[in-house]
Protein backbone atom coordinates (compact mmCIF):
# COMPACT_ATOMS: atom_id res chain seq x y z
CA UNK A 1 0.00 0.00 0.00
CA UNK A 2 1.32 3.73 -0.91
CA UNK A 3 1.27 6.54 1.31
CA UNK A 4 1.36 9.78 1.49
CA UNK A 5 1.12 12.75 4.14
CA UNK A 6 -1.09 14.82 1.53
CA UNK A 7 -2.80 13.40 -1.60
CA UNK A 8 -4.73 14.86 -4.39
CA UNK A 9 -7.09 14.15 -6.74
CA UNK A 10 -6.81 15.11 -9.93
CA UNK A 11 -3.88 17.33 -11.95
CA UNK A 12 -6.03 20.37 -13.10
CA UNK A 13 -5.38 23.73 -12.16
CA UNK A 14 -6.65 23.93 -8.65
CA UNK A 15 -5.62 20.32 -7.87
CA UNK A 16 -1.70 21.61 -9.11
CA UNK A 17 -2.22 24.62 -7.04
CA UNK A 18 -3.50 22.81 -3.76
CA UNK A 19 -0.24 20.25 -4.22
CA UNK A 20 2.02 23.59 -4.91
CA UNK A 21 0.33 25.46 -1.83
CA UNK A 22 0.89 22.21 0.61
CA UNK A 23 4.36 21.00 -1.05
CA UNK A 24 5.50 25.01 -0.21
CA UNK A 25 4.70 24.57 3.86
CA UNK A 26 7.01 21.21 3.89
CA UNK A 27 4.04 18.27 3.58
CA UNK A 28 4.82 15.67 1.24
CA UNK A 29 1.97 15.27 -1.13
CA UNK A 30 1.53 13.15 -4.17
CA UNK A 31 -1.04 13.94 -7.12
CA UNK A 32 -2.52 11.16 -8.73
CA UNK A 33 -4.20 12.11 -12.59
CA UNK A 34 -5.92 9.38 -14.25
CA UNK A 35 -5.11 10.82 -17.85
CA UNK A 36 -1.71 9.78 -19.12
CA UNK A 37 -0.30 13.10 -19.92
CA UNK A 38 -1.26 16.25 -17.32
CA UNK A 39 -3.99 18.71 -19.17
CA UNK A 40 -5.62 16.44 -21.77
CA UNK A 41 -7.87 15.88 -22.69
CA UNK A 42 -8.52 19.50 -22.18
CA UNK A 43 -11.92 19.88 -20.13
CA UNK A 44 -12.33 23.59 -20.85
CA UNK A 45 -11.41 26.90 -22.69
CA UNK A 46 -8.43 28.68 -21.81
CA UNK A 47 -9.11 32.58 -20.84
CA UNK A 48 -8.04 33.42 -17.81
CA UNK A 49 -8.02 36.64 -16.11
CA UNK A 50 -4.84 38.44 -15.26
CA UNK A 51 -5.72 39.73 -11.64
CA UNK A 52 -6.86 35.71 -11.03
CA UNK A 53 -3.62 34.65 -11.71
CA UNK A 54 -2.11 37.14 -9.78
CA UNK A 55 -3.99 35.94 -6.81
CA UNK A 56 -2.81 32.86 -7.24
CA UNK A 57 0.69 33.57 -7.56
CA UNK A 58 1.01 32.36 -11.19
CA UNK A 59 3.40 34.12 -13.57
CA UNK A 60 2.27 34.66 -16.91
CA UNK A 61 4.60 32.45 -19.11
CA UNK A 62 5.17 32.14 -23.30
CA UNK A 63 5.29 28.98 -22.32
CA UNK A 64 0.90 28.88 -22.22
CA UNK A 65 -0.18 32.61 -23.11
CA UNK A 66 -0.96 33.00 -26.64
CA UNK A 67 -2.04 36.30 -26.71
CA UNK A 68 -2.85 38.91 -24.06
CA UNK A 69 -6.17 41.05 -24.28
CA UNK A 70 -6.44 44.80 -23.02
CA UNK A 71 -10.15 45.27 -23.52
CA UNK A 72 -12.74 43.91 -26.11
CA UNK A 73 -16.91 44.58 -25.89
CA UNK A 74 -19.25 42.52 -23.25
CA UNK A 75 -23.33 42.22 -25.06
CA UNK A 76 -26.24 41.12 -23.10
CA UNK A 77 -28.87 39.07 -24.37
CA UNK A 78 -30.75 42.56 -24.50
CA UNK A 79 -28.45 43.68 -27.09
CA UNK A 80 -26.78 46.07 -24.38
CA UNK A 81 -22.90 46.55 -24.74
CA UNK A 82 -19.61 47.70 -22.37
CA UNK A 83 -16.38 48.87 -23.62
CA UNK A 84 -13.32 48.00 -21.82
CA UNK A 85 -10.42 50.00 -23.34
CA UNK A 86 -6.91 50.50 -22.13
CA UNK A 87 -3.14 49.22 -22.26
CA UNK A 88 -3.06 46.84 -19.03
CA UNK A 89 -3.26 43.33 -19.68
CA UNK A 90 -6.88 42.41 -18.73
CA UNK A 91 -6.92 38.96 -19.25
CA UNK A 92 -4.75 36.12 -21.07
CA UNK A 93 -5.62 33.48 -24.14
CA UNK A 94 -3.77 30.56 -22.98
CA UNK A 95 -3.33 27.23 -24.33
CA UNK A 96 -5.05 24.77 -21.35
CA UNK A 97 -2.75 21.89 -21.95
CA UNK A 98 -0.10 23.90 -21.52
CA UNK A 99 -1.10 25.92 -18.58
CA UNK A 100 -2.02 22.64 -16.77
CA UNK A 101 1.69 21.65 -17.73
CA UNK A 102 3.30 24.26 -16.14
CA UNK A 103 0.85 24.19 -13.35
CA UNK A 104 2.48 20.52 -13.01
CA UNK A 105 6.09 21.48 -13.55
CA UNK A 106 5.46 24.41 -10.55
CA UNK A 107 4.10 21.68 -8.01
CA UNK A 108 6.63 19.10 -8.80
CA UNK A 109 9.35 22.15 -8.38
CA UNK A 110 7.94 22.79 -5.23
CA UNK A 111 8.15 18.91 -4.09
CA UNK A 112 4.84 17.65 -5.43
CA UNK A 113 4.80 14.29 -6.81
CA UNK A 114 2.57 13.93 -10.02
CA UNK A 115 1.61 10.73 -11.50
CA UNK A 116 -0.27 10.11 -14.13
CA UNK A 117 -2.19 7.01 -15.42
CA UNK A 118 -3.11 6.24 -11.97
CA UNK A 119 -6.74 6.33 -10.32
CA UNK A 120 -7.53 6.42 -7.06
CA UNK A 121 -10.12 3.72 -6.16
CA UNK A 122 -9.86 3.99 -2.12
CA UNK A 123 -8.60 6.19 -0.01
CA UNK A 124 -7.58 5.01 3.88
CA UNK A 125 -7.06 7.15 7.00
Amino acid sequence: MDRAEAVVVGAGPAGLLAAREIAERGVEVRVFEEHPVVGEPSHCAGLLSAEGLRRLGVEPSPDFVQHEITGGRIYSPGGACIEITGKRTRAYVVDRAAFDRHLADVAIGAGATVETGSRIKELLH
